[in-house]
């Protein structure tokens, strides 16, 4: 985790694995998760836990936030693997599925600008639909949701940290998160009459980013590494009685 080491949580790499291994599992089609895909949304509150503690200690080390640095870090972590993942799947589908080559090339553009979940609302994919193939590279709205918020919340933190401070960002968090809430309602009412509802549902970065956001808020108030601190003081303290 690239988190600095006074915010270092052991369980969080585990909650991850959880999380990962419930969506592998989803997709596999074991039927006794039939809930795995809800390990995204877990995968949404760690990132949003994590990434706002990185800018509040990088706010508290030097007083500021550097965006270029920041947007930087956030590249050189994920870019990477997303090129190594499209190069390897682009081989594989050469030799075995040339057929799906057109279409995996023709997302590329909406991958690396980090808005391939807004491709798939515009052609109105159904997440859940078991009929047909879906496209390769339908995992990454996900990853696409995570660099909106990579972009936007900075910009959005150090606004509410310059002119309401530091304790208001949870409940900009959490007022973010209530109208993510609010949007998610409004589309899932429109299900049954609008067909591009269901895609906006769970595609949509305004109706799927409430765990991002209850992440960020958890990130300001809850420090579960002083809570280890103390009970590792009291412990001393009945050990020197």
């Amino acid at each position: 985790m690239s988190a600095s080491s006074n915010r270092y949580i052991h369980s969080v790499d585990g909650l991850r694995a959880v999380a990962v291994v419930a969506v592998l599992l989803y997709h596999l089609g074991i039927d006794w998760i039939p809930g795995g895909f809800l390990g995204v949304d877990l995968f949404f509150v760690i990132s949003g836990y994590v990434i706002t503690g990185l800018i509040l200690d990088s706010i508290q080390r030097s007083g500021t936030l550097d965006l270029r640095a920041f947007y930087l870090s956030r590249i050189r972590r994920l870019v990477p693997a997303l090129v190594a993942m499209v190069i390897l799947t682009l081989l594989y589908i050469g030799t075995y599925a040339p057929d799906t080559v057109r279409r995996f090339v023709s997302d590329l553009p909406y991958v690396f600008t980090g808005t391939m979940n807004w491709a798939l609302v515009s052609r109105q994919q159904d997440y859940f639909e078991a009929i047909g193939r879906p496209p390769l590279l339908q995992h990454t709205w996900s990853l696409a949701v995570e660099a909106q918020f990579y972009l936007i919340w900075p910009l959005v933190l150090l606004l509410v940290l310059r002119y309401f401070g530091k304790k208001n960002i949870s409940i900009a968090a959490l007022g973010i998160a209530l109208a993510s809430g609010i949007a998610l309602f409004l589309y899932s009412v429109q299900i049954d009459t609008h067909a591009s509802a269901v895609s906006h549902v769970y595609f949509g970065t305004d109706t799927h980013s409430i765990g991002l956001f209850l992440g960020a808020a958890l990130a300001v108030s809850w420090h579960p590494q002083n809570l280890t601190k103390e009970i590792s003081r009291r412990a001393q303290d009945f050990i020197d009685l």
